[in-house]
């Protein structure tokens, strides 16, 4: 059975929406990052980056979020629409490569450098201008490749974060088509079912070793 240890941050979610997308059994262990519990030994002997989301399938071992969406779709032959895959593919990797490195490197300089406008403005603009981009886009659409797909949660996760948070004021403000897509994601049923379980998530929790390890050895 699959096995899941995460964490329900913007990229932690990631792999429970598609895995309840596919209505698939998995076993799921929190990891709390603010408690560091993603140093454990046990933990950090198969993830090396150490970070979450991880994703293990039959002792194979699959880490980062993109990495592990794509292995779904790919697993699943679900997820990924085939007359759309070019388009679903090139808006999943934009996401990697150009979304989330962007609300990343806003997030941290907002923790390590909080009295920096000019760099936060800096970020800011660019992050407006990738979702003018995004909102030009989803013109005419209910999805980003016309069918909800990897490239839709992908870049859920993040944008979902700051927007509930109003963490950049006016970050959608007249991107009509950018906020229609979230109501819509909202609206999905694995989304529905896991925000419930996001905002009850214990963030004093921690975990031992030997509990880990009796997780990962099930």
């Amino acid at each position: 059975m699959l096995k899941l240890l995460y964490a329900p941050t913007a990229a932690g979610t990631k792999a429970l929406i598609a895995l309840e997308e596919l209505q698939v059994e998995y076993l799921s262990q929190p990891i709390n990052v603010f408690k560091k519990m993603q140093f454990l030994e046990s933990y950090k002997n198969i993830i090396p980056t150490a970070k979450i989301p991880a994703l293990i399938d039959n002792g194979k071992v699959i880490f980062e979020s993109g990495a592990i969406l794509y292995y779904l779709a790919n697993m699943y032959g679900k997820l990924l629409p085939k007359h759309n895959e070019a388009e679903a593919l090139s808006w999943f990797m934009w996401e990697q490569g150009e979304l989330s490195p962007k609300f990343v490197q806003h997030y941290r300089a907002k923790m390590q450098n909080p009295d920096n406008a000019t760099m936060h403005a800096s970020i800011e603009g660019n992050l407006k201008n990738l979702l003018a981009t995004f909102n030009t886009h989803l013109q005419g659409k209910d999805y980003v490749a016309k069918e909800f797909s990897i490239a839709d949660i992908s870049i859920y996760g993040w944008l979902k974060y700051y927007v509930s948070g109003d963490k950049i004021p006016n970050l959608i403000n007249n991107l009509d088509n950018v906020a229609n897509w979230l109501a819509t994601m909202d609206n999905r049923d694995s989304i529905k079912k896991l925000t419930p379980q996001a905002k009850t998530f214990d963030w004093n929790a921690e975990i031992t070793e030997a509990e880990l390890s009796a997780f990962l050895n099930k």
